[in-house]
């Protein structure tokens, strides 16, 4: 379970380009539901992605997560919970040029600190369950981009 009380994310805070991205969100998402966030471009849904995924902190209000405040975390214990329980795909493919599929998929979890093979053994099982598994050795910047 995942709540939103009052969140609010202000950008640029007190300079003339201030902007209000959100203010007063309530939102509570229940586990192992799909949730489609609509809106014109512009209406804050990234932003509100990036808070609910501990990438982004709110400017006011409080987000838990299983029940844990998580806005008042420091950084690396907010990492922690971003590592371990959420994954993303990002509009822009945030992929490490130069390096394979395998590779830029074992990255997020070096951290965990996690033998060398059974990060790899893990990586392979998450990109065969996404039908990627023949792409596992191809250098990134080859991929198509659909």
């Amino acid at each position: 379970m995942i709540e939103l009380e009052n969140v609010g994310k202000v950008f640029n805070a007190g300079k003339p380009s201030e902007f209000q991205a959100l203010a007063g969100v309530a939102l509570a998402l229940e586990g192992g539901r799909v949730t489609v966030f609509k809106g014109p471009s512009g209406s804050g849904k990234t932003t509100l992605l990036g808070i609910i995924g501990c990438i982004v902190r709110p400017t006011t209000g409080r987000v838990r997560v299983e029940g844990r405040e998580i806005v008042s975390l420091p950084e690396r214990f907010s990492a922690v919970v971003r590592r371990r329980t959420f994954g993303f795909v990002f509009q822009n493919y945030n992929l490490i040029k130069g390096m394979t599929v395998l590779e830029n998929t074992m990255i997020p979890a070096f951290p965990e600190g996690l033998p060398p093979k059974a990060l790899k053994a893990r990586a392979t099982a998450v990109l065969e369950r996404l039908s990627l598994g023949s792409k596992a050795r191809q250098r990134v910047e080859l991929l198509s981009g659909g």
